[in-house]
């Protein structure tokens, strides 16, 4: 991590790593700190979204355009190693994000090549809904 480490971006950043694979708006992510006990110093809205733009452009946490609007969601990749080499899965219910596992992104990326397409594993955004906001149809 490059830059100074202001005891508002450390809070941040724990609360990113405690909630990897959770995709938030800066706005709800803001909330979230404000409201979670374990966050301290509370860092302000203006600081909450001066720390996203920082974090992304240094390749900390991933940002990704919210479908049909233009507000951004910041998401921590949960696990080890680059976030980049594998697909994405997005509940377009609860902005959860799924990391689809290196065999089902090669096989995509496969069909993809034999089609003539080349895909962009990094940005590529698959849209549905999960199983538990399935579960949750009448």
């Amino acid at each position: 991590m490059a830059g100074y480490q202001t005891q508002q971006r450390k809070a941040l950043l724990d609360y990113l790593y405690r909630h990897p694979g959770s995709a938030m708006t800066a706005q709800a992510l803001a909330h979230a700190l404000r409201a979670d006990p374990r966050t301290q110093p509370k860092p302000g809205e203006s600081t909450v979204y001066r720390q996203l733009q920082r974090l992304s452009r240094e390749g900390v946490i991933k940002r990704y355009l919210l479908e049909g609007s233009r507000c951004y969601v910041y998401e921590m990749p949960g696990g080890t190693g680059p976030c980049g080499g594998h697909l994405h899965m997005r509940c377009t219910s609860c902005d959860k994000l799924i990391h689809l596992g290196e065999e089902p992104t090669s096989l995509v990326a496969r069909e993809a090549g034999r089609a003539g397409f080349a895909l962009d594993k990094e940005h590529t955004m698959l849209l549905g809904r999960c199983a538990a906001c399935r579960k949750e149809e009448p």
